[in-house]
């Protein structure tokens, strides 16, 4: 027997069954068995890369100091909860758009992404909290992808960053635990390109002349990474793990440790924060998703921000700017105030 059922699934057999009726009356059942097609937007679909994005802004001269201002814009965690068919950011929007008026605004000639841009739970080693996550993996990429080309084109004289982060990792550490031989692979001839199925492909992050790497070095006395530390006084173990200064990510607060040495040479270790929310939708040890299905609202010891240093090639100078969620978003800096722009929170979100 063919056909098509109402839903779109196709008859590939069939066959009778007997069961007995409240009156032990033998009763005969036609059964089916169909196939569906594949549903678009499933994950079980490769992630393709983004789709190319212009946005343009106004000519911009650059920054003219003999000092070098780098700005970091440190763990956004972009990524979406679908909720009763509703998208709900484990970003913020709020915060990433004052964020990128305020970098617009002194045009750092050195922007570092901080890594953990993404989220991706999708791919991650833990067990998802819930089924929010299927099919957002390509929103995400795609929207990410947005984000980064504002910054770029906010700031088109920069050399901007990009360190990797745990959770940028976690599309070559599921393809080794899924699909070997998939990992790795580039695009026929060219051989000089990230592998195709790589966060740093689909991000197309060449486009945007962003580069991506595991550490920077900012001047000679400061390095930064993206970490692994998040307990505890974070600062101060980092301090006791390296012989250098640090700018360093990862544990979502701002933190601030220095060490002198006894021969007068003193070190330092900082950290600005994250762009993530901080209400409960990033999936973490202490997010929770109530038998309703819902994020239950917990605020964690994170902190919204982002921050600056100012240096020549042996001194520097970090700056954090808070970016505070107390009646509406907002962030003072250089004596002025920033506000979340709705049009570009709509977008981002």
């Amino acid at each position: 027997m063919e056909g098509k059922t109402p839903e779109g699934g196709h008859i590939v057999s069939s066959w009778n069954s007997i069961t007995k009726n409240k009156d032990s009356e033998a009763e005969i059942h036609l059964l089916h068995k169909y196939e569906y097609d594949s549903v678009e937007g499933s994950e079980t679909r490769f992630l393709s890369q983004a789709a190319p994005t212009i946005i343009n802004s106004a000519e911009i001269a650059p920054r003219r100091s003999k000092t070098v201002l780098t700005a970091d814009i440190p763990d956004i965690h972009y990524g979406f909860r679908k909720i009763d068919g509703i998208l709900v950011p484990t970003h913020d929007p709020n915060v990433m758009d004052v964020s990128l008026q305020i970098t617009k605004k002194e045009q750092p000639q050195l922007i570092i992404l901080g890594g953990d841009m993404i989220d991706a739970p999708n791919v991650g080693k833990y067990e998802m909290d819930s089924l929010h996550f299927v099919d957002t993996m390509q929103l995400c990429i795609d929207g990410l992808y947005k984000y980064f080309s504002r910054l770029r084109a906010d700031n088109p004289n920069a050399r901007i960053v990009h360190l990797v982060g745990n959770h940028e990792q976690r599309f070559n550490k599921y393809l080794l635990r899924n699909a070997q031989p998939l990992f790795g692979l580039k695009r026929a001839n060219m051989p000089d390109d990230y592998a195709a199925i790589s966060y740093p492909s689909l991000l197309r992050l060449n486009d945007l002349e962003i580069e991506y790497t595991d550490s920077f070095r900012i001047n000679d006395e400061l390095i930064t990474e993206h970490g692994d530390l998040a307990s505890g006084s974070t600062a101060a173990k980092y301090l006791g793990r390296y012989a250098t200064s640090l700018l360093f990510h990862h544990d979502h607060r701002r933190g601030y440790e220095r060490r002198v040495f006894p021969d007068g040479k003193a070190i330092e270790a900082f950290s600005f924060g994250c762009e993530a929310d901080v209400s409960g939708s990033v999936p973490s040890y202490h997010s929770k998703v109530s038998e309703f299905g819902k994020v239950v609202e917990r605020y964690e010891n994170w902190h919204n921000g982002m921050g600056f240093v100012e240096s020549d090639k042996k001194v520097f100078r970090p700056t954090s700017v808070p970016i505070e969620r107390q009646d509406g978003y907002l962030a003072i800096y250089d004596h002025k105030t920033y506000k979340p722009r709705p049009e570009i929170v709509e977008d981002l979100a």
